[in-house]
């Protein structure tokens, strides 16, 4: 069927009837949408839709799995969408002349892609994990990529020899987690969104590739742990710039999640956070203190008075000699008074905390890409997951192959180190929750939440009988209730 260059804007939703259709050429119009019955021509092997006015490539596109072609060249798609794996057997896909920043790690699932045109995009970057594709026709000139010494972007070959070449480098990145402590109301997320302001706000830890803007920081009291992603650039000694990550944790102050807080507890840059208007706030300082030296020997804790517009010179000044001396012997501590009021204070423990995060021995780690490539692909799988961001170890160990770790045990090592670093949640030390990989850490602390904090008439003297527990986990499936068990 040919409906190209007919300047239409809105094609009849009638291709219900055309159950055998296989080719379909509707390029040069004016489409904005694909009508809904296009996608169940599921026998089409080649979809032409180039030169219309297309801003994405809409899901329902994925139920074409016998797709052999697909052109949207020359529309206004700003981005591969991560169900395009679903059309496994595409075998030529052209998308230049967009507006596409950046590729997708779900390419990798496109084994029978032999030819892909990508060129006049504004792709940053081209993924090292392209040179597994059979590509032999592949067309990215025109993109802001910077080229390679001794490689020629224009020539297929000379490119996919280099990105096999690469595949081989270890990534050495720069990650601390921040776990920020306190009572309630003290300013804690005040105080994280004052700091942040000067870092950048972004998503990925292993890659580059995926910058994600995040909402600004409410100021509502948290409920269990609040996780904002960050970075900032640090110049190294006799290093050139690199950019340091960071995941800071938002510990809420209420006493009924303490409990939550110990489970996140690990090795990290501690702050503890008290009003210092308020001598109250002060009695869970030294709780802290020893909770941080369960799992660090030899913790460097910040403690941080805020609201110091509220109180005078003299007494700021006697508080942090207080909390020095009083803290001293338990901990390397050091003090500093803030507010986010007026900002007074905070671009110095700004500094101190870039400090502390660059002169830690923890603080560098040396990564195989196959583990650049494992974190982007649970990343993608999380965002096709709608409602409960968990897979299954079996699922684990078909992703872990597709970025060629072979053996399940490096699945595993992967899959710890992801835990470290906050972009998944995964006990294999644990037999019952071997099955159970989470790759949304902020839903399990909601979830954890919800049950931690659920209204004292469903317990009695304090037992939560099972009847009661299914009501609490009834909006989750069965098949995880024992797996949250066990957590808790």
């Amino acid at each position: 069927m040919d409906l190209g260059k007919n300047k239409l804007k809105v094609l009849p939703d009638s291709f219900n009837f055309m159950d055998h259709l296989s080719v379909a050429s509707l390029q040069g119009n004016g489409l904005v949408n694909l009508p809904e019955s296009l996608f169940h021509c599921t026998k089409l092997l080649k979809l032409n839709v180039s030169s219309n006015k297309l801003s994405q490539l809409p899901n329902p596109l994925s139920k074409l799995v016998n797709l052999t072609s697909l052109d949207a060249s020359k529309n206004f798609i700003t981005e591969i969408p991560n169900w395009i794996y679903r059309c496994a057997c595409l075998e030529q896909l052209t998308l230049s002349h967009n507006r596409i920043n950046k590729i997708s790690y779900t390419f990798c699932y496109l084994t029978n892609l032999t030819k892909l045109h990508l060129q006049d995009n504004q792709i940053q970057s081209l993924p090292t994990f392209m040179c597994y594709l059979p590509l032999r026709v592949l067309h990215i000139e025109g993109n802001p990529i910077p080229s390679p010494p001794s490689v020629d972007l224009s020539d297929t070959e000379s490119l996919m020899n280099y990105l096999s070449q690469s595949i081989y480098q270890r990534r050495h990145i720069a990650h601390m987690k921040v776990m920020v402590v306190g009572q309630q109301n003290v300013g804690k997320t005040s105080l994280i969104k004052e700091l942040s302001k000067k870092w950048d706000l972004e998503f990925s830890v292993l890659s580059d590739l995926q910058i994600e803007v995040k909402t600004p920081l409410k100021l509502q009291p948290t409920e269990g742990i609040d996780i904002t992603p960050c970075s900032f650039l640090h110049s190294f000694p006799k290093k050139k710039k690199q950019r340091v990550f960071l995941n800071i944790f938002d510990c809420a102050g209420q006493e009924v999640y303490y409990p939550i807080h110990q489970f996140f507890l690990t090795q990290a840059l501690y702050i503890i956070v008290f009003d210092m208007s308020s001598s109250e706030s002060q009695k869970d300082i030294k709780f802290w203190i020893q909770s941080f030296m369960v799992v660090s020997q030899s913790p460097r804790i910040l403690i941080v008075g805020t609201h110091m517009d509220k109180i005078k010179s003299e007494q700021c000044y006697n508080i942090e000699k207080q909390i020095i001396e009083r803290y001293k012997n338990l901990a390397t501590i050091m003090f500093y008074a803030v507010s986010s009021e007026t900002e007074e204070g905070i671009s110095n423990l700004r500094t101190a905390m870039e400090e502390e995060i660059c002169k830690s021995d923890k603080l560098f780690k040396d990564i195989p890409y196959s583990y650049v490539q494992m974190d982007s692909l649970l990343h993608d799988k999380k965002s096709e997951i709608s409602q409960y961001p968990v897979i299954t170890e079996h699922e684990l160990q078909r992703i872990g192959e597709k970025c060629h770790l072979t053996k399940f045990q490096e699945v595993v090592k992967c899959t710890r180190l992801l835990h470290l670093l906050g972009s998944v949640v995964y006990f294999d030390n644990v037999p019952e929750l071997r099955n159970f990989c989470v790759l949304d850490p902020q839903w399990l602390i909601e979830v954890l939440t919800s049950v931690i904090t659920t209204k004292s008439t469903l317990a009695k003297n304090g037992i939560l009988s099972m009847d009661a527990l299914g009501q609490i986990l009834e909006k989750y499936p069965i098949q995880l209730h024992n797996q949250l068990l066990y957590l808790l």
